[in-house]
């Protein structure tokens, strides 16, 4: 009797998690759940209070595993630190950072689909904001990290809070990006020792060898913290709006629905920090999606690097320069021709005309192309 219980809950489980991966959680039905696995639903609930008792059984094993691996890593991490002589300018643990990397990839890969219920289906459930766990968990390390270094009296140009946030959103977002593309394990590992060295080598530029942040006085605008956060909210529901009626993913709409999302984004938080009114702001970010319609993916090698980096910092130049154009546009005439609404649509059915080999695939246009020994 307990051996066919324990077949009757595994069998749920195996059936649940091919459910919950095929529509997430909220779409997910306990009815087909229940007729896979030849029971009726009250049957199920007999095993599972609910229907996020039944996903939360699929992935919360995961998790607790994966807290272990980051607290021993956290552990060996500190032990090293303490009896390393680290010093300026070197590889401020690199070495230990690759086995740490390859200890959670081998960990991620065994538990793939998992992940993909954590990151992608959980909508609905106390885990839909796990990303946010995630940050925290490389904010942790990263403090700790941080102390020892000003214990050292090394650490010349330390993070502020908000800083060391957002850089640590910027380390992890790789995982994320792997989870949602499913690369392969290979891909995956040149993916995070790449990024790896990049997060070295901004530890030592910025933080270690106390190179100023200061971007200048012609760069100081003097905006309140309010003003800002206001204006980044307005960045995000344009960004939000994108999301919802069109994409903001390079594999599905080209990089016209990453860079050019990015670009209307913050052409609306500009403008607004201009004191631009609702009509200007709508009025840019609709032109920061305009003029990057058709605009490919084809990143090389697979890196988001080259064209990537400059593609985005062009971008800037663009936001500040359609915020402008907006407010000094509708002083002259009443309203603008083309409509936000109109451009997403219009960049959407672009992004379905534009071929599979040059939405992120690299195996079109610069990523076909480039000369990789030169790399």
């Amino acid at each position: 009797m307990a051996r066919d219980k324990l077949l009757s809950k595994n069998l749920i489980l195996k059936n649940a998690k091919i459910e919950f991966i095929d529509k997430g959680f909220e779409k997910a039905s306990m009815r087909t759940i229940a007729r896979q696995s030849g029971l009726t639903v009250g049957a199920i609930y007999r095993y599972f209070k609910s229907k996020e008792d039944l996903f939360e059984a699929l992935v919360q094993p995961t998790l607790d595993e994966l807290m272990k691996i980051f607290m021993r890593e956290l552990d060996d991490a500190s032990n090293k630190q303490k009896y390393t002589n680290i010093q300026e300018g070197d590889d401020m643990g690199l070495t230990e950072s690759h086995t740490g990397i390859l200890c959670f990839l081998d960990y991620l890969y065994d538990n793939f689909d998992n992940f993909t219920l954590l990151f992608k289906c959980s909508q609905g459930t106390k885990f839909e904001n796990i990303k946010d766990f995630f940050v925290d968990m490389e904010v942790k390390g990263s403090k700790m990290y941080i102390a020892e270094m000003e214990a050292r009296g090394i650490m010349k140009n330390p993070f502020t809070e908000t800083e060391l946030h957002i850089f640590c959103t910027m380390s992890i977002t790789p995982i994320f990006e792997i989870i949602d593309h499913r690369y392969d394990y290979e891909e995956a590992v040149r993916i995070l020792k790449l990024m790896s060295y990049g997060q070295s080598w901004a530890w030592n530029k910025i933080c270690l060898l106390g190179d100023s942040r200061d971007l200048g006085p012609s760069c100081d605008l003097k905006i309140e913290k309010d003003k800002m956060i206001d204006a980044l909210a307005i960045g995000g529901i344009f960004g939000n709006l994108i999301k919802h009626n069109a994409t903001i993913s390079g594999a599905v709409g080209g990089c016209q629905a990453e860079v050019g999302s990015a670009v209307a984004m913050a052409s609306a938080a500009f403008t607004y920090i201009l004191g631009g009114n609702l009509n200007d702001i709508e009025y840019a970010a609709e032109i920061g999606i305009e003029h990057h319609l058709g605009l490919t993916c084809d990143p090389v090698m697979g890196y988001v690097m080259i064209p990537c980096i400059e593609r985005n910092s062009q971008g800037i130049l663009r936001a500040i320069d359609a915020a402008n154009l907006a407010i000094h546009m509708n002083k002259v005439r009443a309203t603008h021709k083309v409509s936000f609404d109109t451009i997403v649509e219009t960049m959407k059915e672009t992004g379905n005309c534009i071929p599979m080999s040059l939405k992120e695939t690299s195996i079109g246009g610069l990523a076909k192309y480039f000369d990789e020994s030169q790399c």
